[in-house]
């Protein structure tokens, strides 16, 4: 198979075969592949060619599943598949699959690392971009199940205090400097609070327990200082004086920051500078 590699900073791709799927390029409209790959079929084909065509088929097949190390399925919120949509799997460049209606999509992985895996809707910045370091070893199987692709469920290009669907963020949009990952520029905060035990992304490098989800927004922004935050211990069922970190994943090294800590003080978690990329937020109790 053909790998298709683009640096971070290009993100609509053409290959002319997608890495991890040999034989139809999930780039180009699934229609005009379906015209561009008919044939005729010779009806009055002997048994042998029968027999041949299966067995080189058989062996394409299991070729191919042996090559796809890491997989999953990206969903909208309502369950469907996510189609086109570019999941992207990132070390010094960048490998991107374009999902079909299924939302399915499949990577091999030749080399031992920590990884960035993200899913942006492209041309959309009303969705959130599922964004996670991955852990991953050379020809390991391993599934990702499925991952679910949010719309915001709050927004704000405005500065002050935004509550952002149970987070406050002390926003400022003049300490925003856009990333190489965003395909849109535009300075705003939005968030979506996660269900921990819904279908998120993984958590590699995390110890103790997930308790609390945001995926942010505008994707792959930094902010210079980080924003201050707060959040509603209670609605995260945490009792009074419960010690949790604060982790934000950094789209910059592919990794987890701890970006402070905190004890819920009547009710609440205050953490100072704990937000510094727009990606996402984790809280984590021991």
């Amino acid at each position: 198979m053909k790998h298709c590699t683009i640096p971070p900073a290009l993100f609509i791709a053409a290959c002319a075969t997608p890495f991890g799927l040999a034989t139809k390029n999930p780039y180009v409209d699934q229609e005009e592949w379906a015209d561009q790959t008919e044939m005729d079929i010779d009806t009055d084909s002997d048994s042998d060619s029968d027999s041949d065509s299966d067995s080189d088929s058989d062996s394409d097949s299991d070729s191919d599943a042996d090559n796809v190390d890491l997989s999953g399925s990206v969903k909208w919120e309502d369950g469907s598949g996510a189609a086109q949509v570019q999941v992207r799997l990132c070390l010094e460049s960048c490998i991107p699959y374009m999902t079909a209606d299924d939302g399915n999509w499949e990577f091999a992985v030749s080399t031992d690392g920590t990884y960035a895996w993200h899913a942006p809707k492209l041309g959309d910045i009303t969705y959130a971009t599922p964004f996670a370091p991955l852990d991953l070893i050379a020809g390991e199987k391993r599934s990702l199940g499925n991952i679910t692709i949010p719309a915001y469920a709050a927004t704000s290009d405005s500065a002050g205090e935004v509550n952002l669907d149970g987070l406050t963020v002390d926003f400022d949009p003049d300490a925003l400097t856009v990333g190489g990952y965003s395909f849109d520029d535009t300075a705003f905060i939005g968030a979506t609070q996660m269900d921990p035990a819904g279908d998120l992304i993984p958590f590699d490098g995390i110890d103790g327990t997930v308790v609390g989800v945001w995926y942010l927004g505008n994707y792959d922004f930094s902010a210079d200082p980080a924003f201050d935050i707060t959040i509603d211990g209670k609605a995260l069922g945490l009792a009074e004086g419960t010690p949790v970190t604060i982790f934000n994943a950094n789209t910059h090294v592919y990794d987890w920051d701890e970006t402070g800590t905190a004890t819920v003080t009547d009710g609440m978690i205050t953490v100072s500078g704990a937000l510094h990329y727009t990606s996402a937020l984790v809280v984590v109790t021991d």
